[in-house]
């Protein structure tokens, strides 16, 4: 099985660089990092998530991918389920300086999201399995949670991080 799922990872590895027109890697990646995203690729059972594994090897190799790719997002990418790649997706996809600065507005998710509440209403928690993952999100500094009056935590609005947002875009195809 671990043999299949690499051979998928490079055939989708080699879909990504022609999706971003590359005929061939631009830049060799270091062994310190390709060797850690062909194991969690190889041992990744979910296609979604095993093709941000590819899109992050892709990035690696590609000279015009304007950022690092960091030995972190293969820590951070290994510890995500399909519901934490899901909400990414989701958070990352409202513009970044609004949501960091309001917060966005979780009840909705997976489905969606948002940065404003109609009128001032209470907030929602979303539903337990959503809480369990931007807590997650958070331990891998995705993600900042919303704190109330009293200090503590609440997941009711979170906000992205920098290094969340870097971590989303690693784990994207790039297009020039």
């Amino acid at each position: 099985m671990r043999w299949e799922r690499q051979i998928r990872m490079m055939q989708r590895s080699q879909d990504f660089l022609k999706l971003v027109g590359l005929p061939v890697p631009t830049r060799p990646v270091p062994l310190k990092l390709l060797i850690p995203i062909m194991q969690g690729a190889s041992l990744e059972e979910d296609d979604d998530l095993q093709d941000r594994w590819a899109a992050l090897l892709v990035n690696a190799a590609n000279a015009n991918f304007g950022s690092e790719v960091r030995r972190a997002y293969v820590a951070i990418l290994e510890q995500l389920n399909p519901l934490d790649a899901r909400i990414l997706d989701v958070l990352y996809s409202l513009p970044f300086e609004d949501s960091q600065h309001h917060g966005i507005i979780t009840a909705d998710l997976p489905l969606h999201a948002r940065i404003k509440m109609e009128k001032e209403q209470e907030l929602r928690l979303p539903t337990e399995d959503v809480v369990i993952s931007l807590s997650n999100l958070v331990r891998l500094g995705c993600l900042r949670p919303g704190m109330t009056w009293g200090g503590g935590e609440s997941y009711g609005r979170v906000n992205p991080t920098v290094a969340g947002k870097a971590f989303v875009e690693a784990c994207r195809p790039f297009r020039a």
